[in-house]
C-alpha cells in the first residue's frame, strides 16, 4: 500500500502497531502506521494533513461499521528526500464510554479488524496533490483483550460495576477470584462458563457468610413488603444461585444457554453482591443470613 504523487509513490505504509489509554471520560485508540518514504524525482515533496478513517469487523468476517476517525498533531508533516528514514505517524481515536460498550456488544467472542482509510494532500512542485490509501490492522482476541485491560476498560463492566479486590489471605478472596475469572470467560466470550463461574463465585461467598438461613422466597410470597434490607439481598443472592444454576449443568457439547446480554447481567450482579459483602465485611456488619 501506497501514497503516490504526480504517479510516483512517495511512501509505502503499513499499520504497525495499536495501543490504548483511558482518557477523561472515555478512551483513545492510538493507530502507529509505518511511512516507509521513497526517492523521488523532485525532492522536497511535503506530505501534510494525514487523518485516517477507520471502520471495522469482526475478524471472521462480516460488514464493516464505521468507528470513528482517527488524527494525529496538528502539525505534524514529513517531507520526501533523496535520502529516506521511514516516519512513524501516530494516530489517536477516542472513543466514548458508550461507544466501546457498542463495540464490545458487536465484538460478541471474535476479535477486530480495523479497515483504515488514509488521507491526506502532497504539496510539491506540480502543486497540491491529494493522497489516499487502505491499510488494516488485526487484533486477535488475546490482543484485543490486552488492550482493553490497557484501557482499564477490561476492570469495569458494561454498567460500571468496578471488580472486586482483595489480598490474597482475605477470607474473600476465593469468591473474588471466581467473580474474576467468570469476567474473563466474559470477555472471552464462553457465556455459559461465565455464569458457571459466577456460581461458584456464590458457593465461596457462602463459605464466608454461611447460606441465607430464611427461605426468603416464601417470605416474599407472604410479605415481601416487609422484607429487611437483609433479607433483600439474601433474595437477590438465591435468585442468582438459582439462575446460575442453568449453565453450571450444562453439557459442553450443547448449545450455548446464555446471551451475551444475560452472562453480562449474571457477572455484573454477582460483582456487585460481592463487593457490597466485602463492604459490610469492612464495616464489621454481619452477614446475610
Amino acid at each position: 500500500m501506497s501514497l503516490s504523487y504526480n504517479g510516483h509513490t512517495l511512501a509505502n505504509l503499513r499499520a504497525e502497531n495499536l495501543n490504548g489509554q483511558a482518557v477523561i471520560g472515555g478512551y483513545c485508540l492510538t493507530f502507529s502506521v509505518l511511512f516507509s518514504k521513497q526517492t523521488y524525482p523532485q525532492p522536497g515533496i511535503e506530505v501534510r494533513g494525514l487523518r485516517l478513517r477507520v471502520d471495522v469487523e469482526r475478524l471472521s468476517g462480516g460488514q464493516a461499521r464505521l468507528l470513528g476517525f482517527a488524527s494525529c498533531a496538528p502539525h505534524w508533516t514529513f517531507t520526501v528526500h533523496q535520502y529516506q528514514q521511514p516516519e512513524y505517524g501516530q494516530f489517536d481515536l477516542i472513543l466514548s464510554e458508550g461507544q466501546l460498550t457498542a463495540l464490545e456488544d458487536f465484538r460478541g467472542n471474535d476479535g477486530l479488524r480495523f479497515r483504515i482509510s488514509v488521507s491526506g494532500a502532497a504539496i510539491g512542485p506540480q502543486g497540491s496533490w491529494p493522497l489516499q490509501d487502505d491499510i488494516q490492522y488485526d487484533a486477535n482476541l488475546s490482543r484485543w483483550i490486552e488492550l482493553l485491560k490497557a484501557m482499564g476498560a477490561a476492570e469495569y463492566l458494561t454498567i460500571a460495576v468496578l471488580l472486586p479486590s482483595v489480598a490474597a489471605d482475605d477470607p474473600y478472596a476465593p469468591a473474588v477470584e471466581r467473580v474474576r475469572g467468570a469476567h474473563k470467560f466474559l470477555l472471552q466470550g464462553e457465556y455459559d462458563t461465565a455464569v458457571a463461574e459466577s456460581r461458584k463465585a456464590l458457593e465461596a461467598l457462602q463459605q464466608v457468610e454461611g447460606k441465607p438461613t430464611r427461605n426468603v422466597f416464601d417470605l416474599y410470597q407472604k410479605n415481601h413488603r416487609g422484607m429487611s434490607r437483609t433479607d433483600r439481598h439474601a433474595l437477590l443472592q438465591s435468585a442468582l444461585f438459582h439462575l446460575a444454576n442453568l449453565a453450571h449443568h450444562h453439557r459442553p457439547d450443547d448449545p450455548e444457554v446464555f446471551s451475551r446480554n444475560e452472562a453480562r447481567l449474571v457477572v455484573s450482579a454477582v460483582a456487585g453482591l460481592l463487593s457490597s459483602a466485602i463492604a459490610r465485611g469492612n464495616e464489621g456488619t454481619a452477614p446475610i443470613s
